[in-house]
């Protein structure tokens, strides 16, 4: 919902300023002037009759966080980081568990363990925000190179030129998502097909990738069009591009968006988000600015000089080549998503983050609640938090009646999720406090 209004005011603003100034900018921009205005207004009158939750983080423990993510990038283990928090927790899970008790594990708020792991899961952020990066950077030549290249087409029906045609991108991206969230992730779900994480990357790359190819046979179309005839090509060449720019963003932008707040810290969602944020939107333009200073020579007439908006001046530049370079960027990123241990690495992060949000029980029937894990048997054989050996994990003993050998009940693939969960250090948040029920 948030996104279709969204992209409805992008695409009511897109139409109505470029129109307007045409006759009076000043007027253009005091359009979406008035509407922040008076978003502002409402916001602030009817603050009484909002639910306004209490936050769930505080200050310190983002400073907290921050600094062990700090630490992370300079080398530091997450072990190292955590000191001896680990091993307090397993002296009292043990002394828990030794005395035949129940026991659960819930994760804490405080703490250098806690905020080692919460650096972890934020610095998987990062990571699984780079693979967008891709997309991202042919995503931002909307506001620049497909700008520079409509300048030099022929406007349609007296008003449709290069500023309007980007609105086929916001219809592009309601059209998409309509298409996508109704009718494309419905049909999996009845098939019980999932769509890797990766994948969704990679189909967005895909159509970054054919945006920008797109592109590319427009930048020939100038240039042959102009040396045959000296005419302008039509500026409905472009929409194209921002069409498949849209659908890419449906399943890049979407998603990371999605996963960035599944995997965060419960108490630091709104700096996942963040921070996701930059490294989707920041770092992407960041690299198109390199790229420009590295390929300005190719915006450059036979004058030596960078004005290129009328198309005699534009057909004299090699933009083309820049547009080869984009199109070789959006590739790599399909590729590097589609790769079999980059797709395994995104979905484990996602399952131990899902298995982070939730209690972990010692001692209960693993079906009781899916928030619930079994634990029977623990058995402390190593102070390292590296051993596997470290807890000896089954289900609850099955009923047996009669004489010979009870029947053996392997352990339930939760079961064997859990002992994962809390023994490798690499899982996000392994640590908190014990709690006798």
């Amino acid at each position: 919902v948030d996104g279709f209004l969204l992209c409805k005011g992008s695409l009511i603003g897109g139409i109505m300023v470029p129109i307007i100034a045409e006759q009076s900018v000043s007027i253009a921009y005091s359009i979406p002037l008035g509407a922040l205005a008076f978003g502002v207004i409402m916001f602030i009158a009817c603050t009484p009759r909002y639910v306004r939750r209490k936050p769930q983080g505080d200050i310190k423990s983002v400073l907290s966080t921050l600094h062990a993510l700090l630490q992370i990038l300079m080398g530091r283990s997450v072990s190292d980081i955590a000191g001896n928090d680990q091993q307090a927790l397993m002296e009292k899970l043990s002394a828990k568990t030794s005395k035949g008790t129940t026991a659960t594990v819930e994760f804490s708020t405080g703490g250098r363990s806690v905020a080692a792991a919460n650096a972890r899961q934020l610095l998987n952020i990062i990571y699984i925000s780079f693979l967008t990066v891709a997309f991202n950077v042919a995503y931002s030549q909307m506001a620049t190179i497909f700008i520079v290249q409509g300048t030099v087409m022929e406007t349609s029906a007296g008003f449709i030129d290069a500023a309007l045609m980007n609105n086929a991108d916001a219809i592009s991206v309601l059209a998409s998502g309509f298409v996508v969230g109704n009718y494309l992730y419905p049909l999996l779900a009845r098939h019980n097909l999932k769509m890797y994480t990766t994948y969704k990357f990679a189909v967005g790359s895909f159509f970054g990738a054919l945006a920008i190819f797109c592109a590319l046979l427009v930048e020939y179309r100038i240039h042959s069009v102009y040396q045959k005839t000296g005419d302008k090509i039509s500026i409905w060449w472009q929409a194209f591009a921002y069409v498949f720019i849209g659908a890419g963003e449906i399943f890049a932008i979407s998603t990371a968006y999605e996963i960035a707040f599944a995997i965060a810290p419960k108490q630091q969602k709104a700096l996942s988000s963040a921070i996701n944020l930059f490294f989707t939107g920041g770092v992407p333009n960041f690299i198109c600015m390199g790229m420009y200073l590295a390929c300005q020579k190719w915006f450059m007439n036979s004058r030596g000089d960078a004005n290129i908006q009328n198309v005699e001046d534009y057909t004299q530049a090699n933009v083309v080549k820049y547009f080869w370079v984009l199109l070789l960027i959006t590739i790599f990123g399909m590729v590097i998503n589609l790769i079999p241990s980059v797709r395994d690495w995104v979905a484990s992060v996602e399952e131990e983050a899902e298995l982070a949000s939730n209690p972990v029980v010692i001692g209960e029937d693993v079906e009781a609640s899916p928030l619930k894990r079994t634990f029977t048997e623990l058995t402390t054989k190593s102070s390292a938090l590296e051993s596997t050996t470290l807890l000896t994990t089954s289900p609850p003993p099955p009923q047996h009646h009669g004489h010979g050998p009870a029947p053996f009940s392997p352990p339930s693939k939760t079961v064997l999720k859990a002992k994962k969960f809390i023994l490798l250090n690499r899982h996000a948040s392994q640590y908190g406090s014990i709690n006798k029920k």
